[in-house]
């Protein structure tokens, strides 16, 4: 199969014309990704399918255009283009500023070392990913083969694109892949079982546990163990175990091994991390390693995210994460002395972060939704303070007695025995 040259035109079926630029990738997956032009002047992306009958990926095609995108994450066939008697399809084109969300588990080149994305950032990336598939869920859409490789990250403006979409189909539809090896369940890769959507309810977790481990939930110990078939296969297939499974430890994570994987960060991780998020892994790689119907919804992923961000801190001078009851007064990553951030206690108790936002119904028992405070330095020395967001005057109390009467706009400095009266409310710190 030919590569296309730079300047080769091809034709849209929708009476488009296109500019090969450049062959962005090649051989990988199911075709080669060209960057194209069109006549005026518009930048797209074009996959040109190696396999499948013309015919099987015109109805293909055609089928993912007329169902649509599903949202604005998922980049989906725009025109449909024939070339040497194959198919393929134009695309929105994913610029420089999107990288691979391998970075989630692997982190990200700065100055030169690979360093971990910030706490908050990863957590909010998976949750990005989640909602994009909770939308594709209630449509009874599943894409078979999601992983790494084909979901892009923009970090700067935390907004994801999720490629590779000519695998999504219905509920009743037939999937043309099986999936990516290890992140499909193991009785698809034994091929027990065929693909469907239930894909999914695997590889997201599997995602998600990759970013907050460092490894992957079926990959320890075993992979030492001699075996008379392919170690993928054995590992993620036909002999599959949780490294945290509770009954079996035959699969525990190792410090080190001959391989030269350090799994240890993986060991720390499990000690801190909340009973909730194990037993939501457990819930998938246990009890629904074989059975989709015991694995958490996509509704119960973006809780767990959710509450993993509002029950964790991060070390001011690492940035590794831990969680609010943590008895630990060291971080075990730096070494240095672990500082707990201050919380805001009215109705209800709030951790405070630099530029977080409080709303009402944070602190307050409330239905209504409206910003309070958002967390600002302040002149001050500098010292953290809650810009006041509301029109209502706020009157900051002294332990002294003296009283401070600030306004919209104003920031209060926090002070650990002060206290600030603000629509009839009481707010303390502690």
């Amino acid at each position: 199969m030919r590569t296309l040259f730079k300047g080769t035109v091809v034709h849209g079926q929708n009476g488009n014309t296109y500019k090969i630029i450049k062959l962005i990738s090649q051989g990988t997956g199911q075709g080669d990704i060209y960057k194209v032009i069109n006549a005026r002047k518009e930048v797209f992306a074009f996959k040109l399918f190696h396999s499948g009958t013309k015919d099987f990926n015109q109805r293909l095609i055609e089928r993912l255009m007329r169902r649509g995108q599903v949202c604005e994450a998922f980049v989906t066939p725009l025109d449909i283009v024939e070339v040497d008697d194959r198919i393929g399809y134009i695309m929105e084109y994913i610029g420089l500023e999107y990288v691979s969300a391998a970075v989630l588990c692997n982190g990200i080149e700065k100055n030169g070392i690979i360093v971990n994305l910030p706490w908050g950032l990863k957590l909010a990336l998976l949750a990005r990913i989640v909602e994009s598939f909770i939308i594709l869920s209630n449509a009874n859409l599943g894409i078979i083969d999601i992983k790494f490789d084909n979901i892009k990250l923009d970090l700067n403006n935390c907004q994801i694109k999720i490629l590779d979409t000519d695998t999504i189909i219905h509920v009743n539809d037939k999937a043309s892949v099986r999936g990516t090896v290890s992140f499909m369940p193991p009785d698809v890769m034994t091929k027990r079982k065929a693909p469907d959507k239930d894909n999914d309810s695997f590889a997201i977790p599997t995602i998600i546990f990759m970013s907050l481990y460092g490894s992957h939930p079926l990959d320890g110990k075993r992979r030492l163990l001699p075996c008379n078939e392919n170690i993928d296969m054995y590992l993620f297939g036909t002999h599959p175990v949780y490294v945290f499974n509770p009954t079996d430890s035959s699969n525990r994570p190792l410090p080190q091994d001959e391989f030269g994987r350090n799994q240890q960060q993986t060991i720390d991780k499990h000690k801190k991390y909340p009973d909730y998020l194990k037993k939501a892994m457990e819930a998938v790689f246990v009890d629904g390693l074989y059975d989709s119907r015991k694995r958490p919804s996509m509704s119960d992923w973006l809780d767990i995210l959710e509450r993993l961000y509002n029950d964790s801190f991060v070390c001011e001078n690492c940035g590794e994460e831990h969680f609010l009851d943590t008895k630990d007064k060291i971080c075990g990553v730096c070494k240095q002395e672990l500082l707990k951030p201050i919380f805001i206690q009215s109705d209800k108790a709030v951790p405070l972060f630099n530029g977080m936002t409080i709303y009402s119904d944070d602190i307050w028992a409330t239905t209504a939704h409206y910003e309070v405070f958002k967390v600002v330095p302040t002149k001050y020395d500098g010292r953290m303070g809650l810009q006041l967001m509301i029109l209502d005057r706020a009157n900051l109390k002294l332990a002294g007695g003296d009283v401070k009467t600030f306004v919209n706009g104003e920031a209060i400095p926090i002070f650990l025995d002060s206290e600030i009266e603000i629509e009839f409310h009481n707010i303390k710190f502690i």
